[in-house]
């Protein structure tokens, strides 16, 4: 059909280098304190070494920002309670700005950096004879409710949430966000559980 765009694919050099680094430190046996860190580059190098590679073209596409999360984490039992393996916990998770990007043909944006909090609770109610009745878990995601968008998700190129655009806007810049404030309560009991030996 006239008016239609085609794109002829080639293969092409690239190289990518990335790296993930964990330290889990414990100040006491009972507390956590967990941090970790992830970095993936990947650079197109062109059909041949003679390509010369413009800068909308230098990076590949959908390559994830550097990561990194913290999290501290109370681990306890609570034998008046009936409670094992019980554990409170805070948690920051941060992404960068995600600015190598592949422009060309409008294949992606430039996407802002964040910053998460998340909190959750949670253990095992236990009978008499220490076998476990249920397991409960609280969990708050995104507690400050950030407006935010994952590099990698397609919704960040929706247009369907964007009210009476302007003629000189790009559809590509206004998409549906990642989940906001999300709170849990997870209740899981054993397939095991008999009522007679409660």
């Amino acid at each position: 059909m006239p008016g239609n765009q085609t794109f002829q694919f080639q293969a092409s050099r690239a190289n990518l280098y990335g790296g993930e680094l964990s330290v889990d430190l414990h100040p006491v046996k009972s507390l956590h304190f967990e941090n970790a860190i992830s970095l993936v580059d990947a650079l197109n190098k062109g059909k041949t070494k003679e390509t010369l590679v413009p800068d909308s073209e230098k990076y590949l596409p959908f390559i994830p920002p550097l990561h990194g999360t913290s999290e501290l984490r109370f681990d306890f039992d609570c034998s008046s309670l009936q409670i094992k393996h019980g554990f409170i916990k805070v948690q920051m998770e941060y992404y960068s700005n995600q600015n190598r990007v592949f422009s060309a043909y409008g294949t992606e944006t430039r996407t802002p950096g964040y910053t998460l909090f998340n909190a959750g609770m949670g253990g095992n109610y236990v009978n008499k004879q220490n076998k476990t009745i249920f397991s409960i878990y609280l969990m708050a995601n995104n507690i400050f409710n950030v407006a935010y968008s994952d590099h990698l998700s397609r919704l960040k190129y929706f247009y369907g949430n964007y009210q009476n655009p302007s003629p000189n806007d790009n559809p590509r810049e206004h998409g549906i966000y990642n989940m906001g404030r999300n709170i849990a309560l997870k209740i899981d009991f054993p397939l095991n559980w008999d009522l007679k030996k409660t």
